[in-house]
């Protein structure tokens, strides 16, 4: 009886750990990949390659540009947290000064503003290495949004309209 109580703990046990591992193996990559944004993904790369019919030169230049803008969001984005911790902690502090509160909305939503004229500057760089054709199926696809793009077999403005 003891036997069987123990066998029956230890496979209880070993489901158990086969299960917390792969909860944590399925959060770290979904994380992993959920922070590589829009457009970093090799899947994403390979496929505006392809719907767009991207020359390796336009490739190149996209990625060193990607790489440049990747950078420049990283710094602002950790700026962006300095000024979203310190909001809280005003929020929560006993003594509210809602004049400091004020700022750092104020700093915060400059600081967006910086992300979005980055990631605007950028699509702009990359629309001066497309031809007509590669810009107007790039504009389909971005007025969809990155998560459609992704989701679709195909992101052409022609595959869209026959659908």
């Amino acid at each position: 009886m003891k036997k069987k109580l123990m066998v029956a703990i230890l496979i209880l046990s070993l489901g158990l750990n086969i299960g917390i591992i792969v909860t944590f193996g399925h959060h770290w990559f979904m994380e992993r990949e959920f922070r590589k944004g829009p457009g970093e993904s090799r899947w994403l790369k390979d496929k505006m390659k392809k719907e767009l019919n991207l020359t390796d030169e336009q490739v190149k230049f996209m990625e060193q540009d990607r790489a440049a803008l990747r950078q420049e969001i990283k710094v602002i984005r950790e700026e962006l947290q300095k000024k979203r911790s310190e909001l809280f902690t005003q929020v929560n502090a006993e003594k509210v000064d809602n004049q400091k509160i004020d700022q750092l909305i104020n700093d915060i939503t400059q600081l967006q503003v910086k992300v979005e004229k980055g990631i605007i500057g950028h699509l702009l760089n990359m629309k001066t290495h497309l031809t007509p054709e590669q810009q107007k199926k790039l504009t389909a696809a971005m007025q969809k949004g990155p998560m459609k793009m992704r989701a679709e077999p195909g992101f052409a403005e022609e595959e869209h309209q026959s659908r």
